[in-house]
């Protein structure tokens, strides 16, 4: 999509939003999804107005469509909130909270930040990627899905100031992955191993299909890296194993 087609899209899809306000405010008592949806949100408002005055306006549209697609999520994050918290009253600990880091973890904004050597956007086959982990996902061979997303990870390791809401999902991908065999196991114990691998899938799955997207406003925002700013690349936090 052209640039002139985000703009033309931006206020079309924030008057709908207006239109249909209840599904996409921010829960009084959220859970785990929707308050790291709520607090990436409220980072990236103060972020954007810094990006903003050091770029002359030249981010803030990439941020704003970053912004509206995590708006757009809420209600997602919300319905899987209600089915974790339904698992968890049930004696299922952890399952919808472990999958998430704090954005406490996002590190100070600096103006400019220089890669010690010299980087470009990495280009990588999203299409194949996507592919092999949906078939992963399929199979439920969680040990392999974690281990291609680690590879992709890799792969990206050499460019550190950019890709990086690629880097940020396939990290999604390879905690919850990894965490999925045990969240089976205690929910075998629970009987509710069919609603602990649905919910499970279910979110990987969901991470999986917005690499694409990631993908795309990271070529957006590749140009501003190479200037030095790091538009998302210091507005995440790293996604360890749990």
């Amino acid at each position: 999509m052209k640039t002139t087609g985000i703009k033309l899209m931006f206020p079309v899809l924030l008057l709908a939003l207006q239109a249909c306000s209840n599904p996409f405010a921010f829960s009084k008592n959220p859970g785990c999804f929707e308050t790291h949806v709520q607090d990436a949100m409220k980072l990236y408002e103060v972020r954007k107005e810094q990006y903003s005055a050091l770029s002359q306006g030249r981010t803030t549209l990439a941020i704003n469509v970053l912004m509206l697609l995590q708006r757009l999520n809420l209600p997602k994050a919300k319905a899987f909130d209600r089915r974790a918290l339904a698992l968890n009253k049930k004696g299922l600990e952890g399952l919808g909270c472990q999958e998430f880091v704090s954005m406490d973890g996002v590190p100070p904004f600096q103006a400019r930040i220089v890669p010690s050597s010299p980087e470009k956007f990495t280009e990588m086959n999203l299409s194949a990627l996507t592919k092999n982990l949906s078939l992963l996902l399929e199979e439920k061979n969680y040990l392999a899905l974690t281990q291609t997303a680690d590879e992709g990870i890799a792969a990206l390791n050499s460019a550190t100031h950019h890709n990086c809401l690629v880097r940020h999902f396939l990290e999604s991908i390879a905690r919850a992955a990894d965490l999925t065999p045990r969240h089976l196991r205690e929910a075998a114990k629970l009987g509710l191993e069919d609603e602990a691998r649905a919910w499970s899938e279910d979110f990987i799955g969901l991470n999986i299909s917005v690499l694409r997207t990631a993908n795309f406003l990271d070529q957006r925002v590749s140009g501003f890296q190479d200037e030095g700013f790091a538009v998302f690349c210091q507005d995440l936090p790293r996604i360890p194993k749990y």
